[in-house]
């Protein structure tokens, strides 16, 4: 029974072939994957399966959090520190404004640390924030807490709790080696983004698709991404056929395009491009317009970003966005935070029950003309999380 419910009645209806010639790629290498004919489709059941889960997700989300409840009131005057993964993807900018308002509204200081994705600077922010005396860290969307662990270390001496948020996926655990380290975190539905990317593409190409698929395996929920897109393409279109390119996160603004343009180039077969996140999407647009590939090519990502609803609008190369709603994230976010900083346990199996719901030309006009964050999902959320925070009015 799916926990969404249907914003209008018209969505209520209930990669693979021969081997892709090898491309060099600067850096990166296009990997292949698949043995079907690429011909022949995915069978009647099989369309069926993805088109029922592209379906489950057009509507309007719920707000489903049963949780302990948090007095936020006793928190006014704590301090909030926030280290995003890049200060430069919109995605983290967008959410990372809505938790400081959400701070602010309760009388919060939120701190934001401006980085550009390294590792050392990660390590650099966790230092400011105990040498500011912190009441919370936040490593947010990618800040790998692998790769910052000795401060982590530092952080726990100090007495800070560090908590990661939208780093794991429906499925993943923190590693053994953080055991201790980290005082929370929350998971994020990358996993069930990338399936449903897939389904769209299979159901919307009728089983037939040869799909590029970009990742960026330095990040923590990139595998799982991948093996989740890669599991529904193998389950309901076998004989799909899949290319794959993996650019590092601090390389995405120099190789993505080029890389896309390059396998574009090499393989004029490719109809549809499969960023895992919106931020590689609009940079891969690029490429394929520089392939002479705009009106071959269609695209879909995971996240939600501005850039890629406005792009199904215009219909310039995406035809739809599995989305979260940033507004949303942000408020779960601050609902850790939160927790910690009262001391109490984190959510239950660490699952803040965000919203992910499918736009694409039925009901892009949702999020606004020209979009805008915070619309197409409705805002029962907003009432949720005031009930659980004592602030109901």
């Amino acid at each position: 029974m799916s926990r969404f419910t249907t914003a209008r009645a018209r969505t209520a209806a209930a990669l693979t072939a021969g081997m892709l010639a090898a491309v060099a790629l600067a850096g990166c290498g296009i990997g292949e994957k698949g043995s079907g004919s690429g011909a022949t489709g995915s069978d009647p059941q099989q369309l069926r399966n993805a088109k029922a889960a592209v379906d489950e997700y057009r509507g309007v989300p719920e707000f489903t959090l049963d949780a302990e409840p948090v007095d936020v009131a006793s928190l006014k005057g704590k301090t909030i520190f926030n280290i995003p993964n890049n200060s430069q993807v919109p995605f983290n900018i967008a959410q990372d404004k809505v938790m400081k308002e959400v701070a602010e509204r309760f009388g919060m200081t939120f701190i934001q640390f401006e980085n550009n994705g390294a590792a050392t600077e990660w390590s650099s922010g966790i230092g400011q924030a105990i040498s500011r005396k912190a009441d919370v860290i936040i490593l947010g969307n990618g800040t790998d807490p692998r790769l910052v662990a000795p401060k982590l270390r530092e952080a726990k001496e100090a007495g800070i709790p560090v908590i990661s948020v939208h780093n794991y996926t429906d499925t993943q655990t923190p590693p053994k080696s953080l055991d201790g380290l980290l005082s929370g975190f929350t998971r994020g539905p990358f996993e069930r983004g990338a399936r449903l990317v897939a389904d769209y593409i299979i159901a919307k190409s009728d089983g037939k698709a040869n799909i590029l698929e970009i990742r960026s395996s330095d990040l923590s929920p990139d595998n799982p991404m991948t093996n989740a897109f890669n599991d529904e393409i193998k389950k309901n279109c076998p004989s799909c056929k899949t290319s794959s390119i993996d650019i590092p996160v601090t390389q995405w603004s120099q190789q993505i395009a080029p890389q896309v343009q390059t396998a574009l180039t090499a393989d004029p077969t490719i109809d549809w491009i499969a960023p895992h996140y919106d931020f590689m999407g609009t940079l891969a647009a690029t490429g394929a317009k520089q392939a002479g590939a705009k009106d071959r090519v269609k695209m879909v990502s995971f996240n939600g970003n501005l850039a890629p609803l406005e792009m199904i609008q215009k219909k310039d190369i995406y035809v739809a966005d599995v989305g979260e709603d940033i507004t949303w994230l942000g408020w779960a976010n601050m609902d850790l935070a939160f927790r910690m900083m009262a001391g109490q346990d984190p959510l239950p199996n660490n699952d803040p029950k965000t919203a992910t719901r499918i736009f694409d030309e039925d009901n892009i006009d949702e999020v606004g003309t020209p979009p805008a964050f915070g619309r197409g999902y409705g805002d029962a959320f907003k009432a949720g999380y005031e009930k659980l925070w004592g602030v109901s009015k």
